[in-house]
């Protein structure tokens, strides 16, 4: 189908349906809008949950889990270099440290964690396993002062398994920080993509609505002015004017019912000049004859006959015109009904603006709910930043404790110097004590930058959804906008319906102008019978015909006048 067939489609088309045509362009425009906005936020919010459950939770426990083995191996150690009454004081810490770590690995397992952390997760649950049987021997020997194999034990068995599990706790946390950045960097993508698409929806609809508004408003208001400039001149006498709007549509058949009334007018007004000449002719014939049966009474028989048979040719085209002048009014009442169809069906048109504009009143309520919602979650995120503030303060204790704990080892190594060969032994435990304290403190230092990374990351996400909530706001502004188009399109149909309400005034104007011409004809009618019967008493009564010749010839002067008048009236108009 070619452009211009699809032109004259859209111009065929009713005033209705071309309103409901940019009302749905205008509702898909918005929809896409809001339904675009609210499944990226959602995306954007499932993302932040993934990230807050599956890597910032699980990493808060998996660090309390490092400190606690590290508090294990201390005790151990402890158990290891205290006297016999005070080794059962450090099983008992030994034992409540060991059911903090069944604790916290039940509140691990109840998580969802991703799968790879998953795997990480059961080798360290299976070597953390044997190390409580191989820890559960090595106390044993203590416990029976065979504290040198105890250590023994220790070095061997229980510190490699130790420095496996600690480098599985290492990989699951660079793991959570791995695939966190990843969720980060997909909805920062899903943001910006987000906005690129609402913003050329937005831009879209309104070019869109703009252009099948114009077009619309054009196509109604321009042939309606037309025709309002042509009645202008109808009301001065001219009918030589035609509308040239083709349509289906209202408007078009408002334009052929004017031409056709027109029409009709013009033929009418051609007719009555045709007819007032034919009488302006016979009163002069019949004022002649009355002049000349003055002079000669002998030719009075011939000339009444004569005026008696131009009375009754004038009475035949006074009926003509009289039927003529019926049609016409006729056609008027055609043509005000059609006015008065143009008019409701344009009502209904602006009843349907008013919902347009209600229904943009409920989209802007929608952006206002996900303006709420965006608002939510960015108080959300600082709630998350809070919790990783609070974890940053817990490794800032570890670390503390670490700190004492290489403290103490040194003290430790020095006993063992000043106690010689019998402290040897004492000051390898110290070494191991101040080994561990140490990799305790880089553990510590780990995950302050691990929240650190976090909260960073945490930070940025909570500016992509400010940011989102400004575009939002955005949003909301253009439908504002929208709003007012539609207010402004409203106005333009109100001023339509004015103007079609002030052509039908102007049409039953022209119907009562059609009831005044009637009764003109009406009275030239009535003039016509009082030639003809006076035609016939002179033909009765021919011993009165000198008087009767005297009233024909003043019939005959007011019948001319009346004919001048007529056709003066008959100049006023333009065929």
């Amino acid at each position: 189908m070619k452009i211009g067939s699809k032109f004259t489609f859209f111009k065929n088309l009713s005033v209705f349906k071309k309103i409901v045509i940019i009302l749905v362009i205008s509702a898909l425009g918005l929809g896409l809008v809001g339904m675009e906005g609210i499944t990226s936020v959602n995306k954007i919010a499932k993302g932040e949950e993934i990230i807050y459950e599956e890597q910032l939770i699980p990493n808060q426990l998996f660090g309390e889990l490092r400190s606690l083995d590290a508090k294990l191996d201390i005790y151990s150690l402890e158990i290891l270099l205290s006297e016999s009454a005070q080794k059962e004081e450090v099983l008992g810490k030994l034992i409540a440290t060991a059911e903090e770590v069944d604790k916290l690995q039940g509140e691990i397992d109840r998580l969802r964690l991703h799968p790879n952390i998953q795997e990480k997760y059961e080798m360290y649950k299976q070597k953390n396993s044997k190390i409580g049987e191989v820890a559960k021997k090595m106390i044993g020997l203590s416990f029976e002062n065979k504290n040198g194999e105890a250590f023994t034990s220790y070095l061997e068995e229980v510190k490699p398994l130790r420095d496996e599990v600690n480098n599985a706790l290492t990989d699951i946390q660079a793991l959570n920080a791995e695939n966190a950045e990843f969720i980060y960097k997909a909805d920062k993508t899903i943001a910006k993509k987000t906005s690129v698409f609402l913003t050329t929806i937005m831009i879209l609809s309104l070019l869109v609505s703009l252009l099948v508004g114009i077009v619309v408003a054009r196509s109604i208001v321009q042939p309606i002015r037309q025709l309002q400039g042509f009645l202008s001149e109808v009301e001065n006498g001219d009918f030589t004017v035609e509308g040239t709007y083709k349509s289906k549509d209202e408007v078009g058949k408002l334009t052929s019912s004017f031409n056709s009334m027109i029409g009709g007018v013009r033929s009418i007004i051609k007719t009555m000049s045709e007819t007032s000449e034919q009488l302006a002719a016979s009163s002069q014939e019949l004022s002649a004859s009355a002049e000349e049966s003055t002079r000669a009474s002998e030719h009075i028989s011939s000339t009444i006959q004569e005026l008696s048979d131009g009375s009754k040719n004038q009475l035949q085209s006074v009926d003509n015109s009289n039927l003529v002048i019926v049609d016409m009014s006729t056609s008027t009442e055609r043509i005000s009904k059609s006015t008065d169809h143009v008019l409701t069906n344009a009502q209904e048109t602006s009843h349907l603006s008013k919902e347009g504009k209600e229904s943009i009143n409920k989209v802007s309520t929608q952006m206002k709910s996900i303006n709420q919602t965006v608002t939510s979650l960015v108080e959300a995120f600082k709630g998350l930043k809070e919790r990783t503030d609070e974890i940053g303060n817990i490794t800032s204790v570890i670390t503390g404790i670490a700190d004492q704990t290489n403290l103490l080892a040194l003290n430790a190594a020095i006993e063992a110097a000043r106690a010689g060969e019998q402290g040897k032994g004492f000051a390898v435990v110290a070494g191991e004590v101040r080994k561990l304290a140490e990799q305790s403190a880089q553990s510590a230092d780990q995950i302050s930058k691990l929240i650190k990374v976090i909260q960073v990351d945490t930070q940025q996400t909570m500016n992509t959804v400010t940011s989102a909530s400004s575009e939002v706001n955005e949003g909301l502004v253009v439908v504002q906008d929208a709003g007012t188009i539609f207010n402004n399109i409203e106005g333009s149909i109100t001023e339509v319906v004015t103007q079609i309400d002030e052509v039908a005034n102007l049409v039953n104007s022209l119907a009562s102008g059609m009831g005044q011409v009637t009764q003109s004809i009406n009275g030239v009618k009535e003039i016509a019978d009082e030639t003809a019967a006076s035609s016939e008493s002179i033909s009765s009564a021919t011993e009165e015909q000198l008087a009767s010749m005297e009233e024909i010839a003043s019939s005959a002067q007011v019948l001319a006048k009346n004919a001048e008048t007529l056709q003066l009236l008959i100049s006023n108009f333009k065929v």
